[in-house]
C-alpha cells in the first residue's frame, strides 16, 4: 500500500516546491494563482520523494580499459637474421654463375675470332682432345709467326694437359680457370699456377699486347711450372 505525503502550499514554498516544478512532478493543485483560494494538499509518493531528495552523486568514473595484448610478430629477430644470410648466399651464387658465364662467353668469342685467321690453329679441336692432342707443334708455329698471344694460350693448354695427365685436375672444357685453381689447393706448385693463370687471362681475354721480349720471359715461367708439375708426380689422393 502506497503512503501519501500531504504538503501544504503555504508551508513548502521553498526549494522543494521549486524542485518539483523544475522536474515536472504533477501536483494536486496549482501553487500559484488565485489569492485566497482554498489550498489543496499535494500528494507525493514517499519512495518518489526519497528519490528526489536523495543527494546527487556528481562523481563520474571513466571506464577502465584493459590493456590490449600485442600480437607476437610473425618473424622474430632470429628469423630475419637467417633470411638475411640466405639472401646473401643466393646473391653470391648468382654472382658467381654470372661471372662464369661471362668468362665462358669471352673465351668462346675469342676462339671464334681466331678461327677466321688462316695461320691460327683450331683451338676447339685441341681442347676437345686435350689429353691426346699435339700442342707443341702449333705452339712452335705460333711463335715462329710472331703470334705471341696465341702462343701464351697454347702454353696454358699444355699446362692443363700436364695437370690432367698427372691427375691433379679433372679436365672439362666447360670448367673455368678458377675451378682448376680450387682443385690445386695444397699442391706444391699452386701459387705459381695461380700467378700464370692471372697473367694468361690478362693477355688472352684482356687483349694485352705481348712482344717478343716479353714472351720470352713468360715462356720461361711456363717451362718452370711444367718442370714442377713433372717433379711432383701423381698426387697421393689420386685414384
Amino acid at each position: 500500500m502506497i503512503k501519501r505525503i500531504h504538503i501544504s502550499n503555504a508551508g513548502l514554498l521553498g526549494p522543494a516546491v521549486w524542485l518539483l516544478a523544475v522536474l515536472g512532478v504533477p501536483v494536486a493543485a496549482p501553487l500559484f494563482g488565485q489569492t485566497g483560494a482554498a489550498e489543496d494538499p499535494i500528494e507525493l509518493d514517499r519512495d518518489h520523494w526519497k528519490d528526489l531528495t536523495a543527494p546527487l552523486d556528481y562523481r563520474t568514473e571513466a571506464p577502465v580499459q584493459e590493456p590490449q595484448k600485442k600480437r607476437p610478430p610473425l618473424f622474430g629477430p632470429e628469423s630475419y637474421q637467417v633470411m638475411r644470410i640466405l639472401l646473401i648466399l643466393v646473391a653470391a651464387v648468382l654472382l658467381a654463375l654470372l661471372l662464369r658465364a661471362i668468362i665462358l662467353a669471352n673465351r668462346q668469342a675469342k676462339d671464334r675470332k681466331l678461327k677466321g685467321r688462316p695461320t691460327v690453329i683450331e683451338l676447339e679441336q685441341l681442347e676437345d682432345q686435350l689429353e691426346e692432342a699435339d700442342i707443341r707443334t702449333p705452339l712452335k708455329k705460333a711463335v715462329r709467326e710472331g703470334q705471341y698471344g696465341l702462343a701464351v694460350r697454347l702454353y696454358y693448354l699444355i699446362v692443363l694437359q700436364a695437370l690432367s695427365r698427372q691427375q691433379w685436375i679433372r679436365w672439362k672444357r666447360e670448367k673455368t680457370n678458377a675451378e682448376y685453381q680450387r682443385e690445386l689447393i695444397g699442391a706444391p706448385f699452386a701459387d705459381r699456377f695461380t700467378k700464370l693463370t692471372g697473367l694468361f687471362e690478362r693477355i688472352w681475354y684482356g687483349d694485352q699486347r705481348v712482344d717478343e721480349k716479353r714472351f720470352e720471359a713468360i715462356q720461361v715461367q711456363f717451362q718452370q711450372l711444367l718442370s714442377r708439375i713433372e717433379q711432383a708426380g701423381t698426387p697421393k689422393s689420386a685414384p
